[in-house]
């Protein structure tokens, strides 16, 4: 029955956002409803789904919309202990200190009190991991079998598609200097030359090297409009700023990455 609602709604283009916001107690179901239809969909359908699912998706696991059963996502309440930090809460759980952050506004780092309660995604038990679907261009992340976040991505250029395979996250980096593959200059940070928009999800190269210099990370040098969902970089995958913000704090290192 859920199901059926689900793509009776994506047909009538109410999406599930809109369905959760007047049921929140379906919130949870609606977005596995959503996640099992991404899962086994065909390439063809695979961005539509994956771009109606991404705002419920985005909205519980980083908005903390609190809604029954969120805790079914692994998103858990725990009360702060004397000695605690976020900084120790986060790494307890395996996710980063600044989704910590976002998902409880208004908490003072400084001013931790004992007993107050705050809000963790369980990274840990259930462990995140990073899904790219080339054909489709988009890159979704999943936490078991329940979609975190969905984004359109640009990808390799024919001369240098993206690499395909597995590998893992090995670098993760805030405001990271560049250097223009074709020029080889250097580009500190937040230099007007630095087109990377202040991220980069670096990958493991792997044994055969595939990885190499491959990751994820903004793109400020033209239009988004002018690349995404299309093919023009080196292999990297260049994505929109709020997405590549959104993602920075969901990963750590050590996530695994499949490239398909």
């Amino acid at each position: 029955m859920l199901l059926f609602c689900i793509l009776a709604a994506l047909a009538a283009s109410e999406g599930p956002v809109q369905l959760a916001e007047a049921h929140p107690e379906r919130a949870v179901a609606l977005l596995q409803g959503v996640s099992r239809e991404l899962a086994s969909a065909p390439p063809d359908r695979q961005a539509t789904l994956a771009d109606q699912g991404d705002a419920l998706a985005r909205r519980l696991h980083i908005g903390g919309w609190r809604v029954p059963d969120r805790e079914s996502l692994g998103l858990i309440v725990r009360t702060i202990e004397r000695g605690d930090t976020l900084s120790r809460i986060a790494a307890r759980h395996g996710t980063p200190y600044d989704l910590l952050v976002r998902l409880n506004p208004g908490i003072d780092p400084r001013r931790l009190a004992v007993g107050a309660r705050v809000t963790v995604l369980d990274a840990k038990s259930v462990p995140l991991r990073l899904d790219v679907r080339l054909a489709a261009t988009r890159l979704l992340v999943w936490r078991g079998d329940i979609l975190v976040l969905a984004c359109p991505v640009g990808i390799g250029a024919g001369g240098s598609p993206t690499p395909t395979g597995t590998t893992r996250l090995a670098v993760r980096a805030k405001d990271p200097e560049w250097r223009d593959p074709v020029s080889g200059t250097v580009h500190p940070p937040r230099s007007p030359g630095n087109l990377l928009g202040g991220y980069w999800l670096g990958f493991d190269p792997g044994p055969d090297h595939r990885f190499r210099s491959i990751g994820c990370h903004g793109w400020t040098g033209s239009d988004p409009t002018e690349w995404l969902g299309k093919g023009g970089s080196r292999g990297c995958l260049r994505l929109r700023q709020q997405d590549i913000a959104d993602l920075y704090d969901l990963l750590l290192p050590g996530v695994a990455v499949v490239i398909r």
